[in-house]
């Protein structure tokens, strides 16, 4: 990417956010955060079955990961090789898409 795409996401992308947010609040009904909430964010301080639910949730990632690419395999051999070229260039394109959607939400 050049600076000028640099430069057009770096403007447009915080306004958008700060757009966005109140947004998703009013569209979900989302309250503000209390201030027990606020001051355990602000020490990281969480419960202990976060910490195993967060492993649940990269687990669950991992296997769905392999499960796209083990169906990929097995679907390969069934179809031409030009076709498993475009199939193969499909799942990079969804991956790839799942890793920017992933990246917007935790920003």
């Amino acid at each position: 990417m050049s600076s000028w795409q640099h430069s057009i996401i770096g403007a447009l992308v915080p306004s958008l956010v700060k757009k966005a947010v109140p947004f998703v609040a009013r569209k979900f009904r989302l309250g503000e955060f209390d201030e027990a909430t606020k001051a355990r964010v602000s020490r990281l301080v969480y419960p202990k079955h976060y910490g195993l639910l967060y492993g649940l949730w990269i687990s669950v990632l991992f296997i769905i990961g392999f499960a796209v690419f083990g169906l990929f395999f097995a679907l390969a051999a069934r179809f031409p090789q030009k076709a498993a070229s475009y199939i193969w260039l499909g799942l990079i394109n969804m991956i790839g898409a799942w890793l920017i959607l992933g990246a917007a939400l935790d920003a």
